[in-house]
């Protein structure tokens, strides 16, 4: 009996220490199963994805993205500068003698042609001076002539031929003053233009240098324009010009006419020549301008939209195509850009799709879905 206690005994305990084993292994592999097991990520995944591992992309969610294809194009670099209109010619015309006005020939606003009489000044006076001259220099040449046969002969001294001579000459200049005075006095326009600006009357007295009339010929236009040291390199005679009239709210084309080689000695910039047509005369002198002007030019390049390039932390660029339904990333290097457009140089190959729009947030191996 006593040694059927004991075997009992014997087994409880075994089976005691069995159970405990048992469940004490149970509880170990289910700590490390709580352990191992990773948290639910309600993020789509974007965490796990960031480490650039395998299981990280699988569990990435599919986004939509807008590609366009990347093609290669011409880009032409601009200088921008503002200006003001002038008239390709602009004359003051100014008397030139002291007198009397007696001829105006033209009001304000009027059409003149080369060559038409704007101005005469005191006409009759100058005219009988000169006729007055033309007289005393034909009885000098008379009187010279008759005394140079009486010289052959002896009956004259030297002394009277010489004076007879040096009148001659005295008279002809007396003739070609007053002619000079006659034609001073007489105001011809040498060129087309329109009369912008009258400054006398008729009966004013006037004198040497004391204004008349302005006038332009605005048929073509001037634009000055300034471009700073970085620009004017750049900038070549010839190159093509899109003028904006703000007034008109209108852009016209010129061309660069010329660059003016000295630098304003305090802005330190070089002044452009712009020349625009204006054949029906719409753009007005005095018209504020804005010029965009070509500058350099780079054909069959690379050209892609700014706003799909990716400026990273590091001082990288980057873009993202799309390749076998996936974003794929590309480091990029960049060149010259206008407006919106930048050349990319390298990293991107023509007729691959470029993301375009939804780029920002994603991540090397995430799943697309191209809407456009």
């Amino acid at each position: 009996m006593k040694n059927y206690i004991i075997r009992k005994t014997n087994i409880v305990v075994f089976m005691s220490i069995l159970f405990m084993l048992i469940t004490g292994c149970s509880g170990s592999k289910e700590g490390r199963a709580e352990v191992s097991s990773p948290p639910e990520d309600h993020r789509n995944g974007d965490v796990a994805a960031k480490d650039g591992s395998e299981s990280g992309k699988r569990n990435l969610k599919t986004v939509n993205v807008q590609t366009e294809d990347i093609k290669t194009g011409n880009l032409t670099q601009s200088a921008l500068a503002n200006g003001v209109t002038m008239a390709d010619h602009h004359v003051i015309y100014s008397a030139e003698i002291t007198g009397k006005i007696e001829y105006m020939g033209f009001e304000l606003g009027d059409v003149v042609k080369k060559g038409r009489t704007l101005a005469r000044i005191d006409f009759k006076t100058l005219k009988a001076q000169a006729e007055q001259a033309k007289s005393a220099a034909d009885l000098a040449e008379a009187t010279y002539q008759r005394l140079a046969r009486l010289k052959k002969d002896g009956l004259i001294s030297q002394q009277q031929y010489d004076e007879a001579y040096a009148q001659t000459i005295n008279t002809r200049a007396q003739v070609a003053i007053t002619e000079a005075n006659v034609s001073k006095a007489v105001i011809k326009a040498n060129h087309y233009g329109v009369v912008s600006r009258k400054f006398v009357e008729k009966s004013e007295f006037v004198g040497p240098g004391t204004q008349l009339y302005e006038v332009i010929d605005y048929r073509t236009i001037i634009v000055e324009a300034q471009l700073a040291e970085s620009q004017v390199a750049s900038v070549s005679p010839k190159s093509r010009v899109m003028v904006q009239i703000d007034a008109l709210n209108e852009s016209f084309e010129g061309t660069v006419d010329t660059i003016l080689p000295t630098a304003d000695a305090m802005s330190k910039t070089f002044t452009a020549r712009v020349k625009i047509p204006n054949k029906d005369l719409r753009i007005l002198v005095g018209m504020s301008a804005r010029l965009n002007i070509d500058a350099n030019s780079y054909n069959d390049v690379i050209i892609a939209p700014q706003n799909a390039i990716i400026e990273e932390q590091s001082g990288t660029r980057s873009a993202f195509i799309v390749n076998n339904g996936k974003a794929e990333r590309r480091e990029v290097l960049l060149g010259a850009y206008q407006g919106g457009s930048v050349v990319v140089t390298s990293g991107l190959t023509p007729g691959e799709k470029l993301v375009v729009m939804g780029h920002r947030d994603l991540v090397d191996g995430q799943p697309v879905n191209v809407i456009r």
